[in-house]
């Protein structure tokens, strides 16, 4: 078991760096000094790896985001949320693959898991949007979209600059936008009722 955990940490490296196409099993078997027969042993292709990748980078997005912000309350699980999946997308470059489907392989396999964990964070970030208990007017599950939309852009935008991000300044200006848009809309829905 400690080999094939070995494979997918060397892989994820890869994969993170190079992308799903710009990494071969020749590649992923020449870093780790064994023979490509070695890592076939442990799995029938690179889908097979690639989708153990991304099921490992899921279990740690759980950790690093969900977990961190599990005891929060209302504004600052949201802030929270927001810091911590900066921070965890900006190192996994794999996470934005995911959560954006125009830069996958034309695998249908891998498309259909990346879809499925896509969802899966959809569906904590709703949670996390559903914790402020905003009006039932507001629709969740597209704020929720949004925000991962707008986040994975800032994460995009900010890795063709060699400067650092500033996850605190980030994490402010994107709480501001969502607070004062729904703090407008509420004001309005109150003076219609």
């Amino acid at each position: 078991m400690k080999n094939k955990q070995k494979i997918i940490k060397t892989a994820q490296k890869l994969f993170s760096k190079y992308s799903y196409l710009g990494v071969s099993m020749n590649d992923i078997a020449n870093q780790l000094k064994i023979t490509k027969a070695a890592l076939y042993y442990h799995f029938t292709g690179k889908t097979e790896l690639y989708k153990n990748v991304l099921k490992k980078v899921y279990q740690e997005f759980k950790i690093k985001v969900i977990k961190k912000i599990k005891f929060k309350k209302d504004k600052e699980k949201l802030i929270a949320f927001i810091e911590n999946y900066l921070r965890f997308v900006s190192k996994e470059k794999n996470l934005i693959k995911v959560v954006d489907l125009n830069v996958l392989p034309k695998n249908i396999k891998i498309i259909r898991y990346l879809k499925q964990i896509k969802n899966k964070i959809i569906i904590e970030a709703t949670k996390v949007v559903k914790s402020l208990k905003l009006n039932n007017k507001i629709n969740c599950k597209l704020m929720a979209t949004i925000i991962i939309s707008m986040m994975n852009g800032i994460v995009i935008e900010n890795s063709f600059k060699k400067e650092k991000i500033n996850f605190s300044k980030i994490t402010e200006q994107i709480s501001n936008i969502i607070f004062s848009e729904f703090s407008a809309k509420m004001e309005k829905n109150e003076k219609h009722s």
